[in-house]
C-alpha cells in the first residue's frame, strides 16, 4: 500500500500548486505583453483549425504536425504556452500524451507516431473531456445509425485561427524530457509476447474466475494490434465481446471486419462509449454492458480501441464490485501503460498517470467525498454497489453479474 499514500500526498501538493502556477504565468504574460508595446518583441505563431479537425472526442487538431511544430517554434515538452482563439485566452502545458494531465485539465498534445507513419497533428484537448464543446466550438452529435458529426455552434466559422506564444520556458518540468510514445510496430516490443503487444490478459483481481478477459480491439487497425488480438480470441475461448468503443456502423467500416474471427465467431455488444465519465451516456453504457453480462453466461472479452482508458475504467468498476482493493485496481489499470510505454513501475510518471487518470475517474464515477486512494476495500465495494444501483441495476442484476464474473470454467 506504499504507493497509495505517496500518490495521495503528491496529488494534494500538485493540485494546490497547479492553479497558483497558472495565475503567476498569466501575470507574466500580461507583463510580457506590456513590455512588447515598448519595443520588446513577442513571437507568435498562428495555426488553423479546419472543420474536419475536430475529433470524435472533441480534441482540436491544428494544421501542423508534431515534428514541424517543434522544428519551427523551438517549443519543448514542459513549456507553458499561451493559446488564443475566438474569445479564448488560456495557458496550457505542452505534453506528449493526454494521460499525463489530470482528468479535466487542458493541454497541447504533441504526439509522435512511428517512423514512416503519418505524423500526428498537435491537438488542443481536455483529458477525458470534450475541448470543442467546453469551449463553445461544436457539439458532437452521434446518430442512431452509428455515424457522428461535429455540429458547429451558432456563429462559429471555419477555419479558426489559433495563436500560440511562449508563456514560460520549462514551466512544467514533470512533462519535460523524452515523450511517452506508443509504437505500432511489433518489432518495437521484443520483450513482450503477442498477448502483451495486444494488451490481452485475463482479469485476475480478487473475485474473478477465469472467464473474463480484456484487451485491445480485434477490428480497429489504427494501432496495428487488431490482427494480433483477433488471432488470440480462439486461444482464450472468447464467446462474447463487449465493444466499448464502436457502434455496429463504425465497426463495419473497418477494413477486414467481415473477414475477422471476431465477426464470424463472437456475439458482440456494441456500446459506443465516450470518455466523459460524468456524462449520462457513460452511465447508460455501463448499465447496458453490466446488464448484458448479467444476462449472458459466457467467456467475455472487453475492449475499446487500445484497451486502455474506457476498458480500464469499466474493468475497475467491476473489480471494485468483486472485492478488489484500490491497489489492485491501480495495478491492473497501469499494466496497460507498462505494455505500451517505456515506463518503470512506481516511477514518478507511472504514479502521476495513475493518480491523474484511474484515481480521478473512479472518484468522479463513485461521487466520492474523499480521495479514491484512501478507500478501504469494503467501502470501495459498497460505493460501487451504490453506483450500479444509481444507474438502474437491481439487486438481482448485481447478483447475476457477480456470479457470471466469478464463474470458473
Amino acid at each position: 500500500m506504499r504507493m497509495v499514500y505517496n500518490l495521495s500526498m503528491s496529488k494534494i501538493i500538485r493540485k494546490s500548486l497547479f492553479p497558483v502556477l497558472l495565475i503567476c504565468l498569466a501575470a507574466l504574460v500580461i507583463l510580457a505583453g506590456c513590455k512588447s508595446t515598448s519595443g520588446q518583441k513577442t513571437t507568435d505563431v498562428v495555426y488553423q483549425i479546419e472543420e474536419d479537425g475536430i475529433t470524435f472526442f472533441g480534441n482540436l487538431q491544428l494544421n501542423i504536425t508534431t515534428p514541424e511544430f517543434f522544428e519551427k517554434t523551438g517549443f519543448e515538452y514542459g513549456d507553458a504556452v499561451r493559446v488564443r482563439f475566438l474569445d479564448k485566452d488560456m495557458l496550457v502545458p505542452i505534453v506528449s500524451t493526454y494521460s499525463e494531465l489530470d482528468i479535466g485539465q487542458t493541454g497541447l498534445a504533441a504526439q509522435y507516431s512511428d517512423p514512416g507513419a503519418p505524423a500526428e497533428k498537435i491537438e488542443l484537448f481536455i483529458n477525458l473531456d470534450n475541448f470543442s464543446e467546453t469551449n463553445g466550438i461544436a457539439e458532437n452529435m452521434v446518430y442512431d445509425d452509428g455515424t457522428w458529426e461535429a455540429k458547429p455552434f451558432d456563429g462559429i466559422v471555419f477555419p479558426i485561427d489559433v495563436t500560440l506564444s511562449m508563456a514560460k520556458k520549462g514551466a512544467f518540468p514533470e512533462f519535460a524530457g523524452p515523450p511517452l510514445a506508443i509504437s505500432n510496430e511489433r518489432s518495437a516490443y521484443e520483450d513482450l509476447d503477442d498477448y502483451g503487444f495486444a494488451n490481452i490478459r485475463m482479469v485476475t483481481t480478487p473475485g474473478f474466475g477465469n472467464c473474463f478477459f480484456r484487451g485491445s480491439s480485434p477490428i480497429d487497425n489504427k494501432f496495428n494490434r487488431n490482427k494480433f488480438a483477433d488471432g488470440l480470441l480462439d486461444d482464450i475461448g472468447a464467446e462474447i465481446a463487449i465493444n466499448l468503443a464502436d457502434t455496429n456502423k463504425s465497426a463495419a467500416d473497418f477494413e477486414g471486419y467481415y473477414d475477422s474471427y471476431y465477426y464470424s465467431n463472437l456475439d458482440v455488444l456494441y456500446i459506443g462509449l465516450g470518455v466523459d465519465y460524468t456524462d449520462d451516456t457513460f452511465n447508460q453504457g455501463v448499465y447496458k454492458a453490466c446488464k448484458y453480462i448479467a444476462d449472458h453466461r459466457a467467456v467475455y472479452y472487453v475492449h475499446c480501441q487500445l484497451g486502455k482508458d474506457r476498458t480500464g475504467v469499466f474493468c475497475a468498476i467491476l473489480e471494485s464490485l468483486m472485492g478488489a482493493s484500490v491497489h489492485d485496481v491501480i495495478e491492473d489499470y497501469m499494466k496497460t501503460y507498462l505494455n505500451y510505454y517505456d515506463l518503470e513501475k512506481d516511477s514518478p510518471k507511472y504514479n502521476k498517470i495513475a493518480e491523474s487518470n484511474i484515481c480521478v475517474a473512479m472518484g468522479k464515477i463513485l461521487a466520492l467525498d474523499c480521495d479514491f486512494m484512501v478507500l478501504s476495500t469494503e467501502r470501495l465495494h459498497d460505493e460501487t454497489i451504490k453506483y450500479l444501483k444509481s444507474i438502474g441495476l437491481t439487486d438481482n442484476d448485481i447478483a447475476k453479474l457477480k456470479a457470471n464474473i466469478a464463474r470458473v470454467r
